[in-house]
């Protein structure tokens, strides 16, 4: 480091350091799903099966997962009723799909072997 460059470095670090905190993951509010939202068809069994499918999802995933699919929000709804962007839900979704789709063919193997 040159000399005279204390204070760049110093700067320079406090903006990084400052950045980080801010990209930094914050818990998201999932909201529980009120019952009668809920079509009356699905059975225990039903929920239970799909609770221990989703299990692998973070909190954020099994919500937009939720929403988008089982309870067939568009993404314009859930994105506002979670506080992001109609492309962060479409992403999220995607990327979601991907874990589960690679989680079942993985127990699938396990229970073929």
């Amino acid at each position: 480091m040159r000399r005279g460059d204390e204070y760049s470095y110093v700067h320079r670090a406090l903006v990084n350091a400052y950045i980080d905190t801010t990209r930094r993951r914050h818990p998201v509010a999932v909201e529980d799903v009120r019952s009668d939202s809920i079509a009356p068809d699905h059975s225990a069994d039903d929920r239970s099966q799909l609770t221990e499918l989703l299990a692998p999802l973070s909190p954020r995933e099994r919500s937009i997962i939720v929403w988008r699919y089982y309870l067939d929000a568009p993404e314009a709804e859930v994105a506002e009723h979670l506080g992001v962007s109609a492309g962060t839900v479409k992403s999220t979704a995607s990327r979601a799909l991907a874990r589960l789709r690679s989680s079942t063919t993985a127990t699938k193997g396990q229970t073929n072997d």
